[in-house]
């Protein structure tokens, strides 16, 4: 299973590498996270440059169960998002292989496109996939939600922080409107379960 993370014979790089970090004591990882950021700056600064995104993310071969995640915010509340997320970092108490990043896009017009707001904001926290980063990631988000800031998250990327009640905060009306419409798409019942699953049904969005 994905979500399970699981290190044994036959687990590739990525997933022993995330079993072991998940067994670093945290007085220990305490210790060496200034050192590895540290690290992690000196190797990356000869990197760091400003291009289109499709010249910055062209030519990836990463492979295995990795974590990914995206949320979609206003952009006027960016800043105030990425100080949540690095503090609700220095705070989880554990050693994390974490990256975030941000990219600014228009909104869409789309009923239920996560990229809502009319400049949003996508932050992105990719990882090594392990109980440890879906603990983070749920906290950040939780944070982010007692903060009351708005956000969204990707349909495709690790979302479990949906339900049918945050989708209706997320989308208000227009879930009502994508349901409508798949509806009138799929106007037999029958055919409408071949294209529902057990995650549409946790969001309130089969019918």
């Amino acid at each position: 299973q994905w979500d399970d993370a699981s290190s044994g014979p036959g687990a590739s790089g990525l997933e022993v590498i995330a079993a072991l970090y998940d067994v670093i004591p945290k007085p220990l990882g305490k210790a060496v996270l200034p050192l590895l950021n540290q690290q992690v700056r000196n190797h990356l600064a000869p990197f760091e440059l400003t291009a289109p995104i499709r010249d910055i993310f062209s030519g990836e071969n990463t492979q295995g169960p990795v974590f990914a995640s995206g949320i979609g915010l206003p952009m006027d509340r960016a800043l105030e998002t990425l100080q949540i997320a690095f503090n609700t970092y220095q705070k989880f108490g554990s050693l994390l292989p974490v990256l975030l990043t941000v990219r600014f896009v228009k909104g869409t017009k789309a009923l239920l496109g996560f990229t809502k707001f009319p400049q949003t904001c996508v932050l992105e926290v990719d990882a090594l996939n392990s109980p440890k980063t879906r603990q983070f990631a749920q906290k950040l988000w939780k944070t982010l939600d007692d903060a009351d800031i708005p956000f969204t998250m990707h349909w495709g990327k690790f979302n479990t922080f949906l339900n049918k009640a945050r989708v209706r905060e997320m989308y208000g009306e227009n879930v009502d409107k994508w349901i409508a419409s798949r509806e009138a798409l799929l106007e037999d019942s029958k055919v409408r379960q071949v294209f529902t699953n057990a995650f549409l049904k946790s969001v309130g969005l089969a019918t």
